[in-house]
């Protein structure tokens, strides 16, 4: 299941009044695929989901970050691995749909039964390998990608992304590839 199903990851932001499947997918969404925020509940995972994503104005952001979550809903807030929530049978399986917001990279669907289905998938995804990327890159240039003038190009994401995903997607060819880079070497 590798990093996604680390106990560590999956209690980092977590606590006893959080809903588990939020303060689950939030961590993964936000540094992995770049969107996501905080929210706090205290019910049962899909009972407290509908209540929460049923106002169209919550539904929008949930639709995006729920999905990452759903496939970790056997974990509980200490990493433990188990097949009920309060009695109930777990469903960690879903759809989850990453949107191609950077530059040369495509919407993908990605349909799981749980973790081992959805991790593998997203550790090839070129639209997550472009993501992270750039927040790789932005923690190189020390820079917040919200910052409006970037020191690096978009093109210069692309290569370096195209590098990492050639390279088998590993953390060494990412970071040679960003240090290699023109704005980087300036």
């Amino acid at each position: 299941m590798g990093l996604f199903s680390e106990a560590t990851l999956l209690t980092a932001t977590g606590d006893d009044d959080t809903l588990r499947s939020i303060r689950d997918r939030l961590p993964i969404a936000t540094r992995f695929i770049g969107y996501g925020h905080r929210v706090s509940f205290a019910f049962v995972a899909q009972e407290a989901l509908a209540r929460a994503i049923a106002s169209p104005s919550c539904a929008s952001c949930h639709s995006i970050i729920d999905p990452p979550g759903w496939s970790l809903e056997h974990f509980d807030a200490t990493g433990a691995y188990g097949d009920t929530d309060n009695g109930k049978p777990v469903d960690s399986s879903g759809l989850m749909r990453v949107y191609g917001n950077t530059v040369g990279t495509q919407d993908s669907e990605y349909t799981f039964k749980s973790i081992d289905d959805l991790a593998p998938q997203l550790a090839t995804s070129c639209v997550v390998a472009a993501c992270f990327t750039r927040s790789m890159m932005n923690r190189a240039f020390n820079v917040v990608d919200t910052s409006g003038t970037l020191p690096y190009t978009d093109a210069e994401v692309n290569h370096v992304a195209n590098r990492f995903a050639n390279g088998g997607f590993s953390i060494r060819e990412l970071v040679k590839a960003i240090v290699e880079t023109p704005s980087f070497l300036k």
